[in-house]
């Protein structure tokens, strides 16, 4: 019978392992993203006795017996050790939520649904999460999943502090205008090799030392994009001083052809393709 794994700076638990080595307060409490800490034990009148059948481990519901051994017992048939289930995890890496519905826990099969790509699930936090945090002046965050400062979190309308740090939910914001999420973000510059899209360069350069996300602003000449229109991810100088420039010249001085290869076969288009032709290829 294995225990929960489940500790931390001078506790363990002792209860019997119920979900991937943890206990069933243990397991909800890492479902819903929060830390782990000690489970109050509840007092030994209130406690049940495990399953009288050997090497089961269950507490018991009547008669001595775990709710599977009772069935069991209830049906006139001779109690058998009960069938493990392995609950499998969601399909998405970094979601630790149980499977509900063709690989996905249930908020990433709602967002796979609607066509969209798994992104994290925002959990809110705990009254007794954000004591502990304000208790010690930090908190981890659950997007990048860094250990940061207390003032580094915006205060909610819900627990009273954000799930999310502040430089998270500025990446947030920053892609919602071109309809792209972190994980787009990513795979649109590993396609390009991690460099800028026209100067290959390995570095964002500019005064905030952040790549540019670049669209067609014949397009969307507002901030918010379609999202179709996103072109690629360059550093600061090819998108302020390069693209936006060489765009505003006349038709016939654009004779550049590095930029004119860009322009007329820009990465993003190139992605979109090739994930629409796998997506084609798998379908037959």
């Amino acid at each position: 019978m294995d225990h929960c794994k489940a500790a931390g700076h001078g506790w363990s638990c002792s209860r019997t392992a119920f979900c991937k080595g943890f206990c069933a307060a243990h397991y909800q409490q890492r479902e819903r993203g929060n830390v782990l800490r000690p489970v109050r034990e509840r007092a030994n009148s209130y406690r049940r006795k495990i399953c009288e059948f050997e090497g089961c481990g269950k507490e018991t519901k009547a008669l001595g017996l775990c709710p599977g051994h009772y069935r069991q017992q209830q049906l006139g048939k001779a109690l058998t050790p009960l069938r493990v289930v392995e609950r499998k995890s969601c399909r998405a890496d970094f979601c630790i939520r149980t499977e509900s519905a063709k690989g996905y826990c249930a908020a990433h099969y709602k967002q796979v649904a609607k066509g969209n790509e798994p992104t994290r699930i925002r959990a809110r936090r705990t009254a007794q999460e954000v004591a502990q945090i304000r208790a010690t002046g930090y908190g981890q965050c659950y997007e990048c999943e860094e250990i940061v400062a207390v003032e580094r979190f915006r205060t909610s309308g819900g627990t009273g502090l954000s799930g999310v740090c502040n430089d998270c939910q500025n990446i947030r914001t920053r892609l919602a205008r071109f309809k792209m999420t972190k994980h787009d973000y990513d795979e649109l510059l590993a396609f390009q090799g991690g460099k800028c899209a026209v100067c290959t360069s390995g570095e964002p350069l500019g005064k905030y030392d952040e790549w540019h996300i670049d669209h067609d602003h014949a397009c969307c000449p507002g901030g918010t994009t379609c999202g179709e229109c996103v072109r690629g991810i360059l550093c600061s100088e090819c998108n302020i001083r390069g693209v936006t420039w060489y765009e505003s010249l006349p038709v016939q001085l654009q004779t550049f052809d590095l930029l004119n290869g860009y322009l007329n076969d820009p990465p993003a288009r190139r992605l979109r393709w090739r994930k629409e032709a796998a997506a084609i290829d798998a379908s037959r």
